[in-house]
């Protein structure tokens, strides 16, 4: 197993998992690398977690669209094609819809990060052209105590601040981690799927659902009744709208593939979450 990564520090990784230096716009340092693997799962990209100005939207857009295509231009060297491209984007890719429901079979929204998720995997789906089997995973939001949102979600509660955000109605799609890596290896171990699928647990939550779990499991109560959307927007500018708009996304493709998981519902996710978090300080 390789990681490509910017960063080639030897105590980031397990023994067993070998670094490759990386700079997405220096293909030739690293494509020769490539050749080596039969899966490819790429996770490149700038963080959306900032703020969204022109230049870190295009730095957003080109990080991921520069890496990926030179991917594909390098897989189409390689002599054996029998090789899965696994590529990550995000629910974020149908837009804004509410309360409805979204499977797969959605197009993709119109704002920014629908584009974002749309052109990216467009640009991944031409490797279909020479052969290789490209899976289009759609995550949710990643439980975990080892970055992402939730030490976040856990920090703002043991402030008193674990109240619902803007009118709290917003829905969250979530995926703890163990279901996110138990899915990798299922679709990389069923080669007859393809296309996108959306990683997320079968249930949704609204948002001030999802704080009163996190705070009630802390026994922390918030001193706010709600985060009001303006402070929000204030404070992280246009990329609050990920907070105060959301997608009801299903995992129906991977359901109906035979997919299980073991974290279907948040409440216990939580629950080993924090149970995990506690002995790792989150």
């Amino acid at each position: 197993m390789a990681v490509l990564t910017r960063h080639t520090r030897a105590n980031m990784a397990p023994p067993d998992v070998t670094l490759i230096g990386y700079d997405p716009y220096h293909a030739e340092r690293w494509k020769f690398e490539i050749n080596d693997y039969d899966v490819i799962i790429n996770l490149a990209g700038l963080s959306v977690a900032r703020r969204w100005t022109k230049q870190s939207k295009e730095q957003m857009m080109q990080s991921r669209l520069v890496t990926t295509r030179n991917l594909v231009k390098n897989l189409a060297k390689k002599q054996n094609h029998d090789t899965t491209l696994i590529n990550i984007s995000g629910v974020g890719y149908y837009g804004f819809h509410g309360d409805e429901v979204l499977d797969e079979d959605e197009p993709a929204g119109n704002d920014f990060l629908a584009g974002l998720a749309a052109q990216w995997e467009s640009a991944a789906l031409e490797a279909q052209k020479i052969g290789i089997r490209v899976v289009l995973c759609r995550l949710g939001h990643v439980f975990s105590c080892r970055g992402g949102v939730f030490p976040q979600l856990v920090r703002l509660s043991k402030y008193h601040l674990g109240c619902p955000w803007g009118n709290g109605a917003v829905w969250t799609s979530w995926i703890h981690e163990a279901d996110v890596s138990r899915a990798f290896t299922f679709l990389i171990n069923n080669q007859p799927l393809s296309g996108p699928f959306n990683l997320t647990a079968p249930n949704a939550v609204r948002n001030s659902a999802m704080m009163g779990m996190i705070s009630e499991d802390l026994h922390i109560k918030p001193w706010l009744s709600h985060l009001p959307a303006w402070l929000l927007k204030l404070a992280a500018g246009e990329f609050s709208s990920v907070f105060l708009t959301g997608q009801k996304a299903i995992p129906r493709r991977l359901t109906e593939s035979g997919f299980t998981f073991n974290y279907p519902l948040m409440q216990p996710a939580i629950e080993q979450l924090i149970g995990e978090g506690y002995s790792a300080k989150i």
